[in-house]
């Protein structure tokens, strides 16, 4: 018994040695991964024999997609091209049609306006012309009281020549308000001067000549029109002084009443001097139809 006893102790005490133990646990470990290993390849080789057919079919649907992704994308992109064809070709239709319209509505506007502004220019025309064709008051006005005569070797005509009629062609004729061919101040030669004596003492502004236009006129032309002319103030007292107001000239192809500003002077006159120094090329005689003295009167 006790000889057992000491058997079984020894193989007991073999079995827990560390060397052994050590053994044991090493075999152990390869015998898990060799089954771990086996175990993978195998779940593998049947995954692959279930499911290898269908991720092939996947991959395949996969491309399909991506292709019809990309030929949509494509349709869109050229969908979205011709809308704005479309769109951009639609506005500017609607640009054109928009134009033409406010085209229509602002020549109608300015057609309306200016019917209203041609309206009123020609009464403003007929008004001024019945307002003595200036629109502004004449101091040398005969009907108003002026008065005018003859200076120096100045030869006025009378009943000559024939074309200008048979009545006398005085310096009255040029301050009065008709104005017709032949009813003229008329005097020999291409010089003349005349002194008007004013309606009142007047600060002047202006003259204005007129003179008929050729189409009237029975000669066909107006070569007896004066050209060169001066206004000369004249101040009353012993002996008269003379303040030379402007030096002009009368443009024949220009309208039939020519309006002239005078230097600016700070005193007034009631008497004026007309000198004419030239015609436009008549060598017998010159026609002065009407002057006009413009300006406003010294109250004081």
């Amino acid at each position: 018994m006790h000889r057992c006893n000491e058997r079984q102790r020894c193989v007991l005490n073999e079995r827990v040695t560390p060397e052994r133990c050590a053994l044991n646990r090493g075999v152990s470990e390869r015998l898990c991964q060799i089954l771990i290993v086996t175990g993978s390849i195998f779940l593998a080789v049947f995954i692959m024999a279930q499911f290898g057919p269908m991720a092939g079919n996947l991959k395949r649907d996969i491309r399909n997609l991506r292709d019809s992704l990309n030929s949509i994308k494509l349709d869109v992109t050229i969908g979205l091209a011709n809308i704005r064809k479309e769109f951009e070709k639609k506005l500017r239709e609607k640009e054109i049609k928009l134009r033409i319209c406010i085209f229509n509505d602002m020549k109608m506007y300015i057609l309306k306006n200016l019917n209203e502004s041609a309206k009123k220019i020609i009464k403003d025309a007929i008004d001024l012309y019945d307002a003595d064709k200036t629109g502004m008051a004449d101091y040398a006005l005969e009907t108003l009281g002026a008065y005018a005569e003859v200076t120096g070797d100045t030869e006025s005509l009378e009943g000559e020549p024939p074309f200008l009629g048979e009545h006398p062609h005085s310096v009255q004729c040029m301050i009065t308000p008709i104005v017709s061919p032949g009813h003229c101040w008329a005097f020999r030669g291409s010089k003349g001067s005349a002194v008007i004596h004013l309606v009142g003492s007047v600060y002047i502004t202006a003259v204005s000549l007129e003179h008929i236009p050729a189409a009237i006129s029975p000669t066909g032309e107006i070569s007896d029109a004066p050209r060169e002319f001066t206004i000369w103030g004249l101040i009353c007292g012993g002996d008269e002084e003379k303040i030379h107001l402007g030096k002009f000239e009368y443009n024949k192809t220009g309208h039939r009443i020519q309006y002239f500003k005078m230097k600016d002077c700070k005193r007034s006159f009631s008497k004026i001097e007309v000198r004419i120094h030239s015609n436009h090329g008549n060598s017998v005689y010159t026609c002065v139809y009407r002057l006009r003295v413009h300006g406003f009167p010294n109250l004081i």
